[in-house]
């Protein structure tokens, strides 16, 4: 009976270790963590799906954050064409916030800047100094009147994309 109760044991830890490396760094992921206006720290988790680094066919970085990942409604997105290690910019088009739930703002593309400190086949990390248009629920944006995100993201790739 003993013998029974260790080969149960050792199972039950056995079967509760075998996610263990079921990581990010696996599968693709990672996170943005970031805040508005010199507010509270939050943080989105990334998916692989999204995040897209430069490839044969295309030459540039996005990330648009997906709106299941942030519980307080943030959702934030950027786009860097040809990016480098240093200093980026953002790409206006596809560069936008959105804040607890409310209307997308667009980016000041003059003052907003993504610095890439590491960019290889395994890791993309940086810091965000975004700056955005204050937009009305129903849609008005301001042109005088603007929010500052800045923070970090970090992003592991899909070794097998």
């Amino acid at each position: 009976m003993k013998f029974l109760l260790t080969i149960f044991t050792l199972a039950l830890l056995l079967s509760a270790c075998s996610d263990i490396n079921n990581s990010w760094e696996e599968k693709g992921g990672g996170y943005v963590k970031y805040q508005v206006n010199d507010g509270s720290s939050r943080t989105i988790g990334l998916h692989a799906d999204d995040v897209r680094t430069p490839s044969y066919y295309n030459h540039y970085i996005s990330l648009e954050t997906d709106e299941d990942s942030s519980s307080v409604g943030d959702r934030i997105a950027f786009l860097v064409a040809d990016p480098k290690l240093g200093k980026n910019s953002i790409d206006a088009g596809h560069t936008w916030f959105i804040h607890e739930w409310g209307a997308r703002m667009p980016a000041v593309t003059d003052s907003s800047v993504i610095t890439l400190d590491q960019r290889d086949d395994s890791t993309w990390t940086g810091f965000l100094n975004l700056y955005f248009f204050k937009c009305s629920s129903g849609g008005n944006c301001s042109g005088d009147s603007t929010i500052n995100v800045t923070g970090r993201f970090r992003y592991w790739p899909d070794p097998d994309d």
